[in-house]
């Protein structure tokens, strides 16, 4: 497309044209649009406006222009301290050591002045700071939630339970159910992502983010981060600091689950190109991919597939930890019945179903905003009849 249609545009406008080239797969037309819309931006509402700065930060990290895209992201967070999209995408980037020194000041401005006081904000700060070796910093952000260490001589503060995934498969639902008992206390974040992520931060650091036992205080102290299933090494880092815990496992058949992630992904990645596209790709690679490498495959973009590898992933789990301290439930279960689902949850984690408050309600947290069209059924059946051909038996035996 020439550049002269965009001159003069105004700029929701611009905004609106970029959308719809984005979704017709136009990326290079869409771009020049949404750098119209932003060299504009302040004309826009603020919700807007830091919708076109994340578009065009997505649409250059698309690029592999990681510098460009990181500063889009801090744009959007100037017009909407609370954007969770731009930080969603400054807390999943891995920025190289350059760029996250170059990119830290900004951040820090925006929540050191009080334009940026969202928790996913102090959460990506305090991970910024403590890659660049300022520990003290990062705590200053990242404070524990529970008290001071003293008050537990016993060393008692860690979890008796962890809900460990799989993504896209009803965990932050069942985390809220949960939490409406009145012996189970969850972790406000709910994700602390300690076991993959901030392993190197140390126990003591996990042990902070949970209250001491006290005499009448919950009886099973709890967090889920659904990441932890697909990490091979995590059953091991688990079964080392945490020996008795228990742990939920939620699971959804493995091609939707997949879709799910799929449009996570679109909404909140970047993720281009049509659902069929994407999968059809990924399941070529990953079925080219040497037996070694698929043994220790992890997280591996875009994740759709990979992340629905069920059987693979709890190979390392069940190596770990007995038969009698994981539970296994199905996302649909959930769904369907979120009452019972949640009483039989409770019941594993040795606490009286009765206890639930009769007025518990059970909302979809977290869902798919809008509905969306199923995946071409001869993919789906492919992948359930290859890749995914261990995941789904296991699945529909749990």
């Amino acid at each position: 497309m020439a550049a002269e249609p965009l001159i003069g545009s105004e700029p929701a406008e611009a905004l609106s044209r970029a959308r719809q080239l984005l979704g017709e797969g136009k990326g290079a037309e869409a771009r020049l649009w949404l750098q119209a819309a932003c060299a504009d931006a302040q004309a826009l509402p603020a919700e807007q406006a830091a919708g076109a700065w994340c578009l065009l930060g997505l649409q250059q990290r698309e690029q592999g222009k990681e510098g460009p895209a990181g500063h889009s992201f801090l744009r959007a967070l100037h017009h909407q301290g609370d954007c969770e999209q731009a930080l969603w995408a400054l807390d999943f980037h891995r920025f190289t050591p350059e760029l996250l020194a170059e990119l830290l000041p900004g951040l820090d401005a925006l929540v050191s002045q009080g334009q940026c006081r969202h928790p996913r904000a102090l959460e990506v700060l305090a991970d910024w700071h403590h890659q660049v070796g300022d520990r003290a910093r990062a705590e200053r952000f990242f404070r524990p939630l529970a008290g001071d260490p003293s008050d537990d001589p016993a060393g008692e503060r860690r979890p008796e339970a962890l809900v460990i995934g799989a993504p896209k498969c009803g965990t932050t639902s069942l985390m809220a159910y949960l939490g409406a008992h009145p012996q189970v206390w969850t972790q406000p974040r709910k994700e602390l992502h300690f076991f993959d992520n901030r392993w190197h931060w140390g126990p003591q650091w996990y042990a902070e983010q949970f209250p001491p036992r006290r005499p009448g205080g919950p009886r099973v102290r709890m967090e889920g981060t659904p990441d932890y299933l697909q990490h091979r090494v995590i059953a091991e880092r688990v079964r080392q600091t945490l020996p008795d815990v228990r742990l939920i496992v939620v699971l959804r058949e493995p091609v939707e689950r997949a879709l799910s992630w799929y449009h996570h992904q679109r909404r909140w990645g970047g993720l281009m190109g049509s659902a069929e596209t994407v999968i059809a790709r990924e399941l070529e690679e990953i079925n080219a991919l040497p037996a070694a490498e698929r043994r220790s495959l992890g997280w591996r973009a875009p994740n759709c597939l990979a992340g629905s590898l069920y059987d693979e992933q709890l190979q390392s789990w069940r190596q770990h930890f007995a038969k009698g301290k994981l539970l296994f439930l199905h996302f649909e279960d959930l769904r369907r019945n979120p009452g019972q689902t949640t009483r039989r949850a409770l019941a594993f984690l040795g606490l009286d179903p009765e206890e639930l408050p009769a007025q518990t309600r059970f909302p979809v947290l977290n869902g798919t905003p809008e509905p969306y069209p199923p995946l071409d059924s001869g993919l789906a059946q492919l992948c359930r009849q290859t890749l995914l051909a261990g995941a789904h038996e296991l699945w529909g035996h749990l």
